[in-house]
């Protein structure tokens, strides 16, 4: 009974910090859509990005994707079928065009938006974003 009780309060648990959360039903959900076969033998044609690894000297980002059988699998709550890796080079020569007939810098870009956030924690709240010059 014990770990009945204690199963549920982790299932319980895992559902609020959204471990099994699924997209709300009017939320758009961005995928790729490229039939790549998997070590299993199956073939996965619905991709996500689960995870970015921004290395920002060597300017390098490697995007983590999940892989699931289809659409359908996807929406269905089923869990991936596979994850792949994908390394980016020169991510710090990307440029992003604004709309206003200009371009900006992606890492740039990234960056802002990222210290922005992490700006908006608990631990980092009140801090501010500098900049050095480093030769």
């Amino acid at each position: 009974m014990k770990i009945r009780t204690t199963l549920a309060k982790a299932v319980a648990t895992f559902a609020v910090l959204g471990a099994f959360a699924m997209p709300a039903a009017a939320e758009t959900v961005r995928y790729i859509s490229k039939a790549v076969p998997t070590d299993y033998g199956i073939t996965c044609s619905f991709w996500r990005i689960d995870t970015l690894k921004i290395r920002v000297v060597s300017g390098q980002m490697t995007v983590y994707l999940e892989g699931w059988v289809n659409e359908d699998a996807f929406t269905a709550g089923h869990n991936p079928v596979t994850g792949r890796s994908v390394l980016i080079e020169n991510i710090s020569e990307q440029t992003v065009d604004t709309g206003d007939g200009g371009d900006q810098n992606l890492y740039e870009l990234m960056a802002g938006k990222v210290y922005a956030m992490i700006l908006a924690t608990d631990l980092f709240q009140g801090g501010t974003v500098e900049t050095v010059t480093v030769d």
